[in-house]
């Protein structure tokens, strides 16, 4: 499943609190809207893997972070909490040579 969602680190992008605010509600919703219309259905156990596609990579601890908001939305529409331990989260990346930011999410 492809999501067209810009994801960035959180972690190292220095902006004020109602900026990240406003991403985090903007990826959320169109995280959601995107979920429902695919009509997927996610029962656990289950791995999901997240595929971050960019011009340039991020280190491991900064892609979890970027993913952080759309792993929260995925877990509320699963029904589950995003700690629970039935479901395994992966995350990966590859870089494109495209001016294109996207992450596809791969469910087993």
């Amino acid at each position: 499943m492809r999501f067209d969602i810009r994801t960035v680190s959180e972690a190292n992008t220095p902006e004020h609190w109602s900026k990240r605010r406003l991403r985090k509600v903007r990826q959320q919703s169109d995280f959601v809207y995107t979920w429902r219309q695919y009509k997927a259905v996610v029962t656990p156990p289950a791995t999901i893997t997240f595929t971050r596609y960019s011009l340039k990579t991020m280190d491991t601890d900064n892609l979890a972070g970027a993913f952080k908001h759309v792993r929260d939305a995925l877990a509320r529409e699963i029904g589950i909490d995003d700690g629970d331990t039935r479901v395994t989260w992966k995350y990966g990346q590859e870089t494109i040579h495209k001016r294109e930011h996207y992450f596809t999410i791969k469910i087993s």
